[in-house]
């Protein structure tokens, strides 16, 4: 995958740099903070659907690079980083889903709407909170070491 003869991979990779940890720190606010989560459902639900196209396409034209280039498939750097970034994609393919149910499925109280009602949280939300915020923590991790592993494969 290229644009004028330069590779995409460098370019869409800073999606999922910036989006990943941004969606991972969204996640923690949106479950553990219940009173703030009337204002945080959009921004967490938009920042996770880049995250997860983000590292998505970053994977796929990561593997394109290093198809078109025979020469850096056979260096434990490369072979470390691209190990990385499939462990991302797996990861946050999870938390996308785990988190598009928390968007949809947690109660959050309005100070728009008062009189509505509020809904109790039940076990299943409470499961689905807690598996947000470990994906999330392993989401931020994942992302900084696979980073690190491309830093280390371009500039190492």
């Amino acid at each position: 995958m290229e644009l004028s003869g330069i590779p995409l991979h460098p370019l869409i990779v800073h999606l999922a740099v910036v989006f990943g940890p941004l969606a991972a720190v969204l996640a923690l606010a949106f479950c553990l903070m219940p009173r703030y989560r009337w204002v945080l459902r959009w921004p967490f639900a938009v920042a996770l659907l880049v995250a997860v196209g983000g590292v998505v396409l970053a994977t796929m034209s990561g593997e394109s690079l290093l198809q078109s280039r025979p020469a850096i498939q056979s260096s434990q750097v490369v072979q470390s980083h691209a190990n990385a970034g499939l462990r991302v994609r797996n990861v946050i393919l999870a938390f996308g889903v785990l988190g598009a149910l928390a968007v949809w499925r947690l109660p959050g109280a309005s100070p728009l709407r008062p009189l509505d009602p509020p809904r109790a949280d039940g076990p299943l939300d409470w499961l689905i909170s807690a598996g947000t915020v470990i994906l999330a923590v392993v989401v931020g991790l994942l992302i900084v070491s696979a980073g690190h592993s491309g830093a280390r494969a371009v500039w190492g």
